[in-house]
């Protein structure tokens, strides 16, 4: 026996601009906000051409959709839903947030490559990516330390090394 012989929705309109799908975004975009993360991403980052362009609002976005649960440039667009543009004061779109990225990503790899030395300071990212980058490893740990072991003989571990100690080593001393 049946109880109910129609449907009991007709259809679904999704025309409700003020709906927030993350609530809690509101205080904890405030507290982003407040302790200056746009500022401070406008004033250190520097990505040479348009992807760079506002800087402090794409890192700000990429927080908030991350925080919203976004695990995927895709995923970003949660941020362009219903009343999120009035959260985050303007929503950027997943596309221009994944060009942001990879503009980083480029002039990162190409930085330690240069810091490396004359080797690889004119390398293809690739090569880049191949010799200091995808370098198999084994961690392990003894008491509160841990240790990266890498492979025996490898042609590029003066390289990685010199990438190693300028990135991790101990901070330069300050000359006055």
């Amino acid at each position: 026996m049946q109880l109910f012989h129609t449907r009991p929705v007709g259809s679904a309109v999704f025309d409700e601009p003020n709906l927030v799908s993350a609530a809690g975004l509101v205080p904890l975009m405030a507290l982003a906000r407040r302790a200056g993360l746009a500022q401070l991403a406008e004033t250190w980052m520097s990505v040479p051409t348009d992807k760079g362009a506002n800087a402090g609002a794409k890192v700000y976005s990429l927080v908030a959709g991350m925080a919203a649960g976004a695990d995927s440039i895709d995923d970003m667009a949660v941020l362009r839903h219903g009343g999120m543009a009035w959260v985050l004061g303007a929503a950027h779109a997943p596309s221009t947030l994944g060009s942001f990225l990879r503009a980083m990503a480029f002039n990162l790899t190409r930085a330690a490559a240069t810091i490396t030395g004359p080797a690889l300071a004119k390398a293809t990212t690739a090569t880049i990516r191949r010799k200091l980058i995808a370098v198999p490893g084994r961690l392990s740990s003894t008491a509160r330390r841990v240790h990266l072991h890498l492979p025996a003989r490898w042609p590029w571990s003066v390289e990685w090394t010199a990438l190693f100690r300028h990135a991790c080593g101990p901070p330069a001393t300050a000359t006055t």
